[in-house]
């Protein structure tokens, strides 16, 4: 017959077998011991993770997107997208380039035109509408004030 001191050390091998768990390169393991938070995330490589005292949660790294059709963009944002609303540099831009997006270059220019010409959205992004504008064929130099140029 098979010795106890054979079939403890079988089940230890067992459960330690079972404890090793693969993290990819992709993920990371957030481990909870006895309900608490271990300090540092896990992975990516090979770990342990004793089942009765520590809970393993696999987090993505992954960026999942969707592709959005360009005049889902135009239509969500076109109450944002006029001069004197907060949000009219963020959502003109987007509105914008869904509109370039759609071929229609001349509205996208002349969007990305009045998103330059408005003082109150901030200077990085006028400067980057500044310089789509005059790639889309909107002549805006005479708009601009002289630091802009």
């Amino acid at each position: 017959m098979i010795d106890f001191p054979i079939i403890v050390t079988a089940i230890v091998a067992l459960y330690l077998i079972s404890s090793i768990k693969i993290i990819t390169e992709y993920e990371r393991a957030v481990i909870f011991r006895l309900g608490r938070l271990l300090a540092e995330p896990k992975g990516p490589g090979v770990i342990l993770v004793f089942a009765p005292i520590d809970r393993i949660v696999r987090i993505s790294l992954r960026v999942d997107t969707i592709e959005v059709p360009p005049q889902d963009v135009v239509n969500r944002l076109q109450s944002l997208a006029k001069p004197g609303e907060p949000w009219f540099g963020s959502a003109g831009e987007m509105t914008a380039l869904a509109l370039a997006k759609q071929g229609k270059n001349q509205e996208a220019g002349q969007l990305f035109a009045a998103i330059a010409k408005d003082n109150t959205v901030p200077s990085s992004i006028r400067e980057r509408a500044a310089q789509l504008a005059s790639s889309f064929g909107v002549d805006i130099s005479n708009m601009l004030p002289n630091q802009a140029r």
